[in-house]
């Protein structure tokens, strides 16, 4: 399997963004930098973008917001690329044509997980600090009191 057919299998196994993931389970992507797997993820997706059709608008729009969202001025292109930048229909293969719709929406929901997964570990993060603080300031009242009713004890004469 060559690299543009191992980066799209990793792209639909662990979706967009997920480089680490993607670098550590595939042999042949194993020493792409961040940038370089990005560069060559979002050449997909923008392929995608060309031969979905008006019907997937919101598709669309949701793919082009990963795009936009992840490129930016400081856009990696190597001097000397190890896979030639894909911009055609050829670079991903001809099923490409057929498979667009489908394609995307896998993207998509993956991206969607990954928006949630985020969001609950964010909550989840949250509110296991404010647990831990009311629970350390029970704790401090707990020992404070058992400190007051030690000095009880041995107050001096």
């Amino acid at each position: 399997m060559n690299e543009k057919e191992q980066l799209k299998k990793m792209l639909f196994t662990y979706g967009f963004g997920r480089w680490n993931k993607i670098r550590k389970n595939s042999q042949e992507l194993n020493k792409k930098s961040d940038a370089e797997l990005q560069g060559y993820s979002i050449a997909f997706i923008k392929t995608i973008l060309e031969y979905l059709n008006f019907e997937n608008a919101e598709l669309k729009k949701h793919l082009l917001s990963i795009v936009e969202n992840n490129a930016s001025d400081n856009f990696y292109v190597p001097a000397k690329p190890s896979l030639p930048f894909p911009n055609h229909l050829g670079d991903w293969g001809e099923l490409l044509k057929h498979k667009a719709a489908p394609w995307g929406k896998r993207i998509q929901l993956l991206h969607r997980i990954q928006i949630i997964v985020k969001a609950h570990k964010k909550a989840h993060k949250q509110l296991k600090s404010k647990y831990s603080k009311e629970e350390n300031k029970e704790e401090k009242e707990k020992l404070a009191t058992q400190l007051k009713s030690f000095g009880t004890l041995f107050k001096p004469p």
